[in-house]
């Protein structure tokens, strides 16, 4: 069974941030990034900015990370249970979410 160093880099190249963002984010293209309202708090400025790189940032929170820090912190999870919830069982996941 892989540790979650592995398991994290897994997610990390076959689950898009983008797209997980996008389901609860309205998200709008800003030059190379897409932009948003941060959903980690009040934010009416859309300080949020997700590269295309796979990393998030909110620039009014400082809130940052990759996918397994936005899965985290969006349903308050440890890294285990957010590993769990991007990958399917094949990754060593448990069901998994479609990515």
């Amino acid at each position: 069974m892989p540790d979650l160093t592995e398991l994290r880099a897994l997610a990390r190249a076959h689950v898009q941030l983008q797209d997980i963002v996008a389901e609860t984010v309205d998200l709008s293209p800003q030059r190379s990034n897409l932009r948003g309202c941060c959903p980690f708090h009040p934010d009416t400025a859309a300080g949020l900015y997700v590269g295309a790189n796979g990393h998030f940032h909110c620039f009014s929170c400082g809130s940052e990370g990759d996918v397994v820090d936005w899965t985290m912190r969006l349903y308050m999870i440890d890294e285990a249970g957010a590993i769990e919830r991007l990958l399917p069982p094949a990754f060593g996941g448990g069901e998994g979410q479609p990515a």
